[in-house]
């Protein structure tokens, strides 16, 4: 529900604070970049018009003679200009660190300044992550004016967190038809762990993991409920570090673990600068000791199927582990997809 203005870009910029994407160096290769991130159209649209200066916010309207009061819903502390709004409101900081790691208060004075440090020195999942943190901002800035919400990080960072990840995307951005993914055999001696998260509205993450061997044999299935995430990320990434630990105390030495989170293994493969996620990963390689082999691979969510089931189901299934069997529940389920997806 981004409401926004079609022809706002010259107020928003006649703001002090404000400033053309031109000053900071935005060339073609940027905008490049920008156009190319993984993310859903709209949320690149809104995320587009925050840069160009093209949303209608309080201080743009009453610039344009609208008879309002120009602070900021969200906070009420300063007028509401898109430097304000997106970097330098409470709520905004609050959800950029908590969900990104990423401080907003540490030397960045406009929008445009964080936005051409992003588009410089990140790649596209990150830049596609950005833009969707800039798309809740906006809408979680519009329930407060519009629907009469509370306003606050909750909301912004559930609503971040519940919308559709990069992960499950194409290249492009265009949603893939990806229903011939399914399970793969690991190598011979190996133990493949399917691990996989899911996170509702109440920030609460429910973990699943399926141990299986090289004909598909399931040797340990688990599930756990709950632990507090502040984004789909994170709640993978506490749920590889929980089925890592898990698995040496079940005695597999020869491991691939395997998620459907892309973010998650560009991070795993790639690294991550300071922050919540980078201590996550950080826990987990340390575990990697315990084990004579592994190995972190990726897959689509339809070769994840039983672990987003465990995921998914966490909250009755409780905190227990079934050793060299699948939980009652998951019977009916195994029988009817398992082995439509799950062999080869």
């Amino acid at each position: 529900m981004a409401k926004l203005g079609s022809e706002m870009k010259d107020d928003n910029q006649a703001s002090p604070s404000s400033s053309t994407s031109a000053e900071h160096g935005f060339d073609a290769t940027l905008w490049r970049k920008f156009w190319k991130a993984p993310s859903l159209p709209r949320v690149k649209e809104v995320a587009w018009r925050v840069c160009v200066g093209a949303v209608p916010t309080r201080l743009c309207l009453r610039r344009r003679g609208m008879d309002l009061d120009p602070s900021c819903p969200v906070c009420g502390h300063e007028e509401e200009s898109i430097d304000h709004l997106f970097i330098h409101c409470p709520v905004a900081r609050g959800c950029w660190f908590v969900s990104l790691g990423v401080r907003t208060d540490a030397g960045t004075s406009t929008f445009m300044d964080f936005m051409a440090a992003v588009l410089r020195n990140k790649d596209g999942w990150c830049i596609a992550e950005v833009q969707r943190m800039i798309y809740c901002l906006w809408e979680g800035r519009n329930k407060v004016l519009f629907e009469l919400r509370e306003p606050g990080c909750a909301t912004v960072l559930s609503r971040f967190a519940a919308m559709e990840s990069p992960s499950q995307l194409g290249t492009n951005g265009n949603q893939v038809d990806w229903s011939v993914v399914k399970w793969s055999r690991p190598a011979a001696g190996m133990i493949k762990i399917n691990v996989d998260a899911s996170l509702g509205g109440d920030l609460l993450a429910g973990f699943g993991m399926v141990a299986r061997d090289e004909d598909g044999e399931i040797l340990a299935a688990a599930s756990h409920y709950p632990t507090v995430a502040t984004s789909a990320t994170m709640a993978e990434a506490f749920c590889l570090r929980w089925a890592m630990e898990l698995s040496s105390q079940l005695g597999f030495r020869r491991v691939q673990f395997e998620t459907d989170c892309l973010q998650l293994f560009h991070a795993w493969k790639k690294g991550v600068g300071r922050s919540p996620l980078f201590s996550l990963l950080q826990d987990c390689k340390t575990f990697v000791q315990l084990f004579d082999c592994v190995e972190f691979t990726f897959t689509r969510r339809q070769g994840n199927t039983c672990a987003d089931f465990m995921a998914r189901n966490a909250s009755t299934l409780s905190n227990i582990v079934w050793v060299e069997e699948a939980p009652r529940v998951y019977v009916a389920f195994y029988r009817q997809i398992f082995w439509l997806l799950c062999r080869l």
